[in-house]
Protein backbone atom coordinates (compact mmCIF):
# COMPACT_ATOMS: atom_id res chain seq x y z
CA UNK A 1 0.00 0.00 0.00
CA UNK A 2 1.18 3.50 -0.73
CA UNK A 3 0.38 6.30 1.66
CA UNK A 4 -1.44 9.21 0.03
CA UNK A 5 0.63 12.13 -1.17
CA UNK A 6 -2.22 14.20 0.18
CA UNK A 7 -5.38 13.55 2.15
CA UNK A 8 -6.66 17.07 2.59
CA UNK A 9 -9.99 18.03 4.08
CA UNK A 10 -11.03 21.15 2.17
CA UNK A 11 -14.11 21.88 4.27
CA UNK A 12 -16.19 20.12 6.92
CA UNK A 13 -17.79 17.98 4.19
CA UNK A 14 -15.51 17.77 1.13
CA UNK A 15 -12.01 16.36 0.66
CA UNK A 16 -9.63 14.65 -1.72
CA UNK A 17 -6.74 12.21 -1.60
CA UNK A 18 -3.96 11.38 -4.03
CA UNK A 19 -2.65 7.82 -3.88
CA UNK A 20 0.65 6.79 -5.46
CA UNK A 21 0.36 3.38 -7.08
CA UNK A 22 3.32 1.12 -7.74
CA UNK A 23 3.43 -1.36 -10.59
CA UNK A 24 1.70 -4.53 -9.44
CA UNK A 25 -0.62 -5.06 -6.50
CA UNK A 26 -1.58 -2.15 -4.22
CA UNK A 27 -3.90 -2.64 -1.22
CA UNK A 28 -5.90 0.56 -0.84
CA UNK A 29 -9.16 1.93 0.53
CA UNK A 30 -11.46 4.91 0.13
CA UNK A 31 -11.98 7.57 2.79
CA UNK A 32 -14.81 9.43 1.07
CA UNK A 33 -18.45 8.90 0.21
CA UNK A 34 -20.23 10.28 -2.82
CA UNK A 35 -20.50 14.06 -2.72
CA UNK A 36 -24.23 13.73 -2.11
CA UNK A 37 -23.60 11.30 0.76
CA UNK A 38 -23.63 7.48 0.82
CA UNK A 39 -22.24 5.11 -1.78
CA UNK A 40 -21.18 5.96 -5.33
CA UNK A 41 -20.76 3.85 -8.45
CA UNK A 42 -17.19 2.91 -9.38
CA UNK A 43 -17.78 4.39 -12.84
CA UNK A 44 -18.10 7.84 -11.26
CA UNK A 45 -15.96 7.53 -8.15
CA UNK A 46 -12.89 5.78 -9.60
CA UNK A 47 -12.39 7.50 -12.92
CA UNK A 48 -9.95 9.49 -14.96
CA UNK A 49 -6.57 8.39 -13.60
CA UNK A 50 -6.41 4.70 -14.51
CA UNK A 51 -4.58 2.90 -17.30
CA UNK A 52 -6.12 0.37 -19.74
CA UNK A 53 -6.23 -3.19 -18.36
CA UNK A 54 -5.66 -2.17 -14.76
CA UNK A 55 -7.75 -4.23 -12.33
CA UNK A 56 -9.87 -3.69 -9.23
CA UNK A 57 -10.17 -6.75 -6.98
CA UNK A 58 -12.79 -6.77 -4.19
CA UNK A 59 -12.42 -9.59 -1.65
CA UNK A 60 -15.46 -11.79 -1.10
CA UNK A 61 -15.88 -13.06 2.49
CA UNK A 62 -15.04 -16.73 2.47
CA UNK A 63 -12.55 -16.39 -0.37
CA UNK A 64 -12.16 -15.23 -3.95
CA UNK A 65 -12.52 -11.83 -5.60
CA UNK A 66 -14.87 -9.79 -7.73
CA UNK A 67 -12.64 -8.47 -10.54
CA UNK A 68 -13.10 -5.45 -12.81
CA UNK A 69 -10.98 -4.32 -15.75
CA UNK A 70 -10.38 -0.73 -16.82
CA UNK A 71 -10.97 -0.16 -20.53
CA UNK A 72 -10.45 2.92 -22.70
CA UNK A 73 -13.64 1.98 -24.57
CA UNK A 74 -16.35 0.21 -22.62
CA UNK A 75 -19.06 -1.89 -24.25
CA UNK A 76 -22.66 -2.19 -23.15
CA UNK A 77 -24.50 -5.48 -22.52
CA UNK A 78 -25.19 -5.84 -26.25
CA UNK A 79 -21.49 -5.36 -27.13
CA UNK A 80 -22.00 -1.86 -28.52
CA UNK A 81 -19.15 0.61 -28.04
CA UNK A 82 -19.93 3.29 -25.45
CA UNK A 83 -17.06 5.51 -26.68
CA UNK A 84 -15.84 6.26 -23.19
CA UNK A 85 -13.44 4.73 -20.68
CA UNK A 86 -14.47 2.99 -17.46
CA UNK A 87 -14.74 -0.25 -15.53
CA UNK A 88 -16.04 -3.45 -17.07
CA UNK A 89 -16.10 -7.16 -16.48
CA UNK A 90 -13.15 -9.20 -17.68
CA UNK A 91 -14.60 -9.04 -21.22
CA UNK A 92 -14.93 -5.24 -21.22
CA UNK A 93 -18.69 -4.93 -20.72
CA UNK A 94 -19.79 -2.12 -18.42
CA UNK A 95 -20.59 -3.04 -14.80
CA UNK A 96 -22.23 -1.35 -11.83
CA UNK A 97 -20.77 -1.59 -8.34
CA UNK A 98 -21.21 0.71 -5.37
CA UNK A 99 -18.26 1.91 -3.31
CA UNK A 100 -18.24 3.93 -0.10
CA UNK A 101 -15.91 5.28 2.58
CA UNK A 102 -14.10 2.43 4.32
CA UNK A 103 -14.25 0.00 1.37
CA UNK A 104 -10.96 -1.80 0.80
CA UNK A 105 -9.70 -3.38 -2.41
CA UNK A 106 -6.64 -4.22 -4.49
CA UNK A 107 -5.53 -2.26 -7.54
CA UNK A 108 -3.32 -4.16 -9.96
CA UNK A 109 -1.46 -1.27 -11.60
CA UNK A 110 0.29 -1.50 -14.96
CA UNK A 111 2.79 1.25 -14.13
CA UNK A 112 3.76 3.65 -11.36
CA UNK A 113 1.25 6.52 -11.33
CA UNK A 114 -1.07 8.55 -9.13
CA UNK A 115 -4.83 8.44 -8.73
CA UNK A 116 -6.96 11.08 -7.06
CA UNK A 117 -10.24 10.41 -5.26
CA UNK A 118 -12.57 13.08 -3.92
CA UNK A 119 -15.90 13.17 -2.17
CA UNK A 120 -17.77 13.79 1.05
CA UNK A 121 -15.96 13.24 4.36
CA UNK A 122 -17.72 10.75 6.64
CA UNK A 123 -18.52 12.36 10.01
CA UNK A 124 -20.48 9.66 11.83
CA UNK A 125 -19.28 6.44 13.46
CA UNK A 126 -18.04 3.71 11.12
CA UNK A 127 -19.29 0.18 11.84
CA UNK A 128 -17.36 -2.76 10.33
CA UNK A 129 -18.99 -6.21 10.47
CA UNK A 130 -16.54 -9.12 10.50
CA UNK A 131 -17.12 -12.86 10.34
CA UNK A 132 -14.91 -15.82 11.26
CA UNK A 133 -11.82 -16.01 9.08
CA UNK A 134 -10.24 -13.28 6.97
CA UNK A 135 -11.82 -9.83 6.67
CA UNK A 136 -10.44 -7.04 4.50
CA UNK A 137 -11.20 -3.75 6.26
CA UNK A 138 -10.11 -0.11 6.49
CA UNK A 139 -10.83 3.11 8.32
CA UNK A 140 -13.34 5.39 6.58
CA UNK A 141 -11.63 8.61 7.73
CA UNK A 142 -8.93 10.71 6.01
CA UNK A 143 -6.71 10.96 9.10
CA UNK A 144 -4.12 8.62 10.59
CA UNK A 145 -5.05 6.55 13.61
CA UNK A 146 -3.49 3.68 15.58
CA UNK A 147 -4.80 0.13 15.79
CA UNK A 148 -4.77 0.26 19.59
CA UNK A 149 -7.02 3.30 19.48
CA UNK A 150 -9.35 2.36 16.65
CA UNK A 151 -9.52 -1.44 16.70
CA UNK A 152 -9.94 -2.55 20.33
CA UNK A 153 -13.44 -3.99 20.53
CA UNK A 154 -15.47 -6.55 22.43
CA UNK A 155 -15.59 -9.86 20.60
CA UNK A 156 -12.00 -10.12 19.44
CA UNK A 157 -10.43 -13.30 20.75
CA UNK A 158 -7.01 -14.15 22.08
CA UNK A 159 -4.53 -14.47 19.19
CA UNK A 160 -6.81 -12.97 16.56
CA UNK A 161 -4.54 -11.36 13.98
CA UNK A 162 -4.11 -7.98 12.29
CA UNK A 163 -2.11 -8.14 9.04
CA UNK A 164 -0.79 -5.04 7.27
CA UNK A 165 0.38 -5.55 3.68
CA UNK A 166 3.95 -4.55 2.80
CA UNK A 167 4.30 -3.12 -0.70
CA UNK A 168 5.99 -5.73 -2.86
CA UNK A 169 4.72 -8.69 -0.83
CA UNK A 170 4.39 -10.07 2.68
CA UNK A 171 2.70 -8.76 5.82
CA UNK A 172 3.46 -7.20 9.18
CA UNK A 173 1.51 -9.34 11.67
CA UNK A 174 0.12 -8.43 15.09
CA UNK A 175 -1.70 -10.48 17.73
CA UNK A 176 -4.69 -9.48 19.83
CA UNK A 177 -4.20 -10.27 23.51
CA UNK A 178 -6.32 -9.74 26.61
CA UNK A 179 -3.34 -8.31 28.51
CA UNK A 180 -0.63 -6.47 26.61
CA UNK A 181 2.89 -6.26 27.98
CA UNK A 182 5.13 -3.24 27.61
CA UNK A 183 8.70 -3.31 26.28
CA UNK A 184 9.92 -4.48 29.72
CA UNK A 185 7.36 -7.30 29.82
CA UNK A 186 5.25 -5.57 32.48
CA UNK A 187 1.51 -6.20 32.26
CA UNK A 188 -0.47 -3.19 31.08
CA UNK A 189 -3.75 -4.65 32.41
CA UNK A 190 -5.63 -3.95 29.22
CA UNK A 191 -6.32 -5.70 25.92
CA UNK A 192 -4.90 -4.66 22.58
CA UNK A 193 -2.73 -5.44 19.60
CA UNK A 194 0.91 -6.39 20.12
CA UNK A 195 3.77 -8.02 18.30
CA UNK A 196 3.83 -11.79 17.93
CA UNK A 197 5.11 -12.05 21.52
CA UNK A 198 2.34 -9.88 22.99
CA UNK A 199 4.35 -6.69 23.58
CA UNK A 200 2.69 -3.38 22.86
CA UNK A 201 3.82 -1.72 19.63
CA UNK A 202 2.68 1.29 17.68
CA UNK A 203 0.58 0.23 14.67
CA UNK A 204 -0.16 3.37 12.65
CA UNK A 205 -3.02 3.15 10.17
CA UNK A 206 -2.58 5.98 7.64
CA UNK A 207 -5.50 7.19 5.53
CA UNK A 208 -6.49 4.79 2.73
CA UNK A 209 -4.43 1.98 4.26
CA UNK A 210 -6.38 -1.27 4.19
CA UNK A 211 -5.54 -4.31 6.32
CA UNK A 212 -6.73 -7.81 7.14
CA UNK A 213 -8.29 -9.00 10.37
CA UNK A 214 -8.41 -12.70 11.09
CA UNK A 215 -10.83 -13.63 13.88
CA UNK A 216 -12.08 -16.91 15.30
CA UNK A 217 -15.33 -15.27 16.41
CA UNK A 218 -18.30 -16.01 14.12
CA UNK A 219 -19.41 -12.38 14.26
CA UNK A 220 -17.91 -9.15 15.58
CA UNK A 221 -18.52 -5.45 14.97
CA UNK A 222 -15.73 -2.90 15.00
CA UNK A 223 -16.79 0.69 15.62
CA UNK A 224 -14.44 3.54 14.73
CA UNK A 225 -15.54 6.92 16.03
CA UNK A 226 -15.11 9.82 13.63
CA UNK A 227 -12.20 12.07 14.64
CA UNK A 228 -13.96 14.84 12.71
CA UNK A 229 -17.06 15.09 14.90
Amino acid sequence: LNDPLSATVESPVVGYQTISLKTGLNLVSTTFDDISGGAADIQDFLSGDFLPNEELLFYKPGGGYDRYLYSDNLMDAAWNDLNRPGWGNMSGQIVTREIKAGDAFWINAKADHDITISGAVKTNTQVISCTAGLNLVASAFPVETDANVALVVDGLRENDQLMVYKQGGGYDRYLYTSNLADADWKDLNRPGWGNMSGQEVAIPLPPNKAFWIYTANPSIEIQIDSPLQ
